[in-house]
C-alpha cells in the first residue's frame, strides 16, 4: 500500500493495524495547500483469516462465507453511520469523507477504504502527554455529547475504550470505530456480548438476555476511571505494586458482583462519587448520557482554575506520597509482628519457609525495607544488581561497565532510565524528559514538601537518608532532569 494513490492521496506511513484493517497516513499535495488524512484499508477476509475460521467451522465453506457476510454488512453499516454523522456535522464523532468498496471473485473477498480525519487515538495521546484535570473533563464532556447523539437515534456504541476515542490537534476528542454498534429500534435493547471485557458493564459480561444504552456510559466511566487511577481498572493491587493473572480475575469478579469501586487515586471525593455512579451496577447507572454530563458538570464548575490545570500524574504522585507516609508510620508496627512470628515459626522449624514467604510478600508488594527513591516508585534504596534483573526481567538490560538501563512503564516517568552499579549497590541514577516547568516543579515540590523545603530556582536539590537527589529543569529545551546520587 506504501506509495500507492487512493482519493487522490497518496499513501504515507503504516499508523495502526487491526484483525481486518491497516490504518494508513496519507497526504494530498497541490496549489491551496497541503491535506493530510487517515486511510482505512479493510480486506474481508484475508487468507490467513479464512483459514482460520474455515477451520472453526468443520471446514464448512458456506458457513464459513456466511461468516464473512456478516462481517461485511457490519463494517457497511458502521460505514453508514460514520456518513450520517459527517453530514450532519457531528463534532465529537470521527468523520469518514469518502469511502470505496471493491468486491474479488475466485476467491470471494471485499477491499474497502474509508477516507477519514488524521487524529491520534487515546491512547497513544495518554502515553506521550501528560494530562493536566481540565483534559479529563473535557474528554468526559465531549465523549457524553457524542453518545447522547447516539443514543437519541438508536445507537449502541458497545466498544468504548481509549484506542476508540480520538483526539485532534485542536483538542477536540471523537468517538470512532463503530464496528459492533448496535442499532435499536424503538424499546428494543441489545442481547449478544460485543465489545472489550475489560470495559463491559456486569450484565454484558453475565449474559443477561437484554441491556441498554447505559452500558456505553460504564465504559465511559472506566475510561476516566483508569486515567484517573494510574491506568489501572478498580480492584487491581493499588500501584506501585504488581499485579498478575490471577489479581485481574478477582478485580472482575469484584465487578460481576456489583462492589462498589474504590476511589480513583487521583480524583477527589466529588469527581470520585461521580465515577462511582457510572460504575454502577445497572439499576443504580446513570441511565443516560444527560445525567451523567449534569452532574460532571457540577464537579467541573466547583473545581478551581488552580486545580484543573494540575497534572494529573502530579496530583496522582501527591497522593502516593501521602500513602507513603501513611505506610512509613505503620512499618515498625508491622516489622514488630514480623519479628515476633519469625520466632514462634523458628520454634516451630518453619524459618525457610517463613523467610520465603517474606520474600515474595516484598517482591509482589514492591516494598524493600527502605523507602522508595523519588520519582521511581519501584526502585528503592537498598536494591541490588540482581534485585533489579529479577523483579525489572527484560526491561533491565546491561550497557557499558557496570552502567544499566531501566525501561519505565506506567510510573511517575516513562521512557529510559540510566542506572550505575558499584559494588553490587547502585551508585547513581540519572533521568531527563520533556515536559513544561509548572508540572515538573509540581512534582518536584510534592517531593520538596516531605523536608518543609520549597523551589524557588533551578537546580534544587535535597538531602535524604543517605541519598542526595539533584533536580533541574532547561526552560529553552523544555528539558526536565533528575540525578540520584548515593551517599557513602
Amino acid at each position: 500500500m506504501i506509495g500507492r494513490e487512493v482519493f487522490g492521496y497518496r499513501v504515507e506511513e503504516l499508523i495502526g493495524k487491526g484483525s481486518f484493517a491497516s490504518v494508513y497516513k496519507v497526504k494530498k499535495e497541490n496549489e491551496s495547500g497541503t491535506y493530510v488524512r487517515a486511510l482505512k484499508h479493510i480486506v474481508i477476509p484475508e487468507k490467513t483469516q479464512y483459514l482460520k475460521i474455515w477451520n472453526a467451522m468443520g471446514k464448512d465453506t458456506e458457513k464459513t462465507e456466511q461468516y464473512f457476510e456478516n462481517v461485511f454488512q457490519e463494517t457497511m453499516q458502521e460505514i453508514q453511520l460514520m456518513h450520517a454523522f459527517t453530514e450532519n456535522g457531528v463534532r465529537n464523532i470521527v468523520p469518514c469523507y469518502e469511502n470505496d468498496v471493491i468486491r474479488h471473485e475466485n476467491p470471494k473477498r471485499y477491499e474497502i477504504f474509508l477516507l477519514m480525519e488524521y487524529l491520534t487515538p487515546l491512547s497513544v495521546y495518554i502515553s506521550q502527554n501528560e494530562l493536566v484535570l481540565n483534559d479529563v473533563f473535557e474528554l468526559g464532556i465531549q465523549i457524553l455529547d457524542a453518545l447522547e447523539i447516539c443514543h437519541e437515534n438508536g445507537i449502541m456504541h458497545r466498544d468504548i475504550k481509549e484506542e476508540n476515542i480520538f483526539r485532534n490537534e485542536k483538542g477536540v476528542y471523537k468517538l470512532g470505530d463503530f464496528g459492533v454498534a448496535k442499532m435499536l429500534h424503538g424499546e428494543e435493547s441489545a442481547s449478544s456480548v460485543k465489545g472489550t471485557a475489560d470495559y463491559m458493564a456486569p450484565e454484558i459480561l453475565q449474559n443477561k438476555k437484554s441491556y441498554n444504552e447505559s452500558v456505553d456510559l460504564y465504559s465511559l466511566g472506566m475510561v476516566l476511571y483508569r486515567i484517573m487511577n494510574h491506568m489501572r481498572s478498580p480492584f487491581f493491587p493499588s500501584y506501585p505494586e504488581t499485579f498478575d493473572s490471577e489479581d485481574e480475575k478477582e478485580a472482575q469478579k469484584r465487578r460481576l458482583q456489583g462492589e462498589t469501586v474504590p476511589l480513583p487515586d487521583a480524583a477527589d471525593p466529588a469527581f470520585g462519587k461521580v465515577l462511582r455512579k457510572a460504575l454502577a451496577p445497572e439499576s443504580e447507572r446513570f441511565a443516560r448520557a444527560e445525567d451523567f454530563r449534569r452532574e460532571l458538570l457540577k464537579v467541573i464548575k466547583a473545581t478551581s482554575e488552580e486545580k484543573k490545570n494540575s497534572s494529573v500524574m502530579a496530583i496522582r504522585n501527591g497522593n502516593a506520597i501521602q500513602k507513603k507516609q501513611s505506610l512509613s508510620r505503620k512499618k515498625s508496627k508491622i516489622w514488630k509482628r514480623i519479628v515476633i512470628l519469625s520466632i514462634v515459626c523458628l520454634l516451630l522449624g518453619g524459618a525457610a519457609q517463613l523467610y520465603g514467604q517474606r520474600h515474595v510478600w516484598i517482591q509482589k508488594c514492591n516494598r524493600w525495607e527502605q523507602a522508595t527513591i523519588f520519582p521511581f516508585d519501584c526502585i528503592s534504596t537498598d536494591m541490588t544488581e540482581k534485585d533489579m534483573q529479577r523483579y525489572f526481567g527484560k526491561r533491565f538490560s546491561k550497557g557499558t561497565d557496570q552502567q544499566y538501563y531501566l525501561e519505565m512503564e506506567g510510573n511517575a516517568v516513562s521512557g529510559y532510565v540510566n542506572i550505575k552499579f558499584g559494588k553490587n549497590q547502585w551508585d547513581s541514577i540519572s533521568y531527563s524528559f520533556l515536559t513544561q516547568e509548572e508540572n515538573w516543579k509540581q512534582i518536584c515540590q510534592n517531593f520538596y514538601q516531605t523536608s518543609d523545603k520549597e523551589i524557588t530556582e533551578w537546580p534544587c536539590q535535597i538531602r535524604k537518608d543517605n541519598v542526595q537527589v539533584v533536580m533541574d529543569y532547561d526552560p529553552k529545551a523544555g528539558k526536565a532532569s533528575l540525578f540520584i546520587r548515593r551517599l557513602s
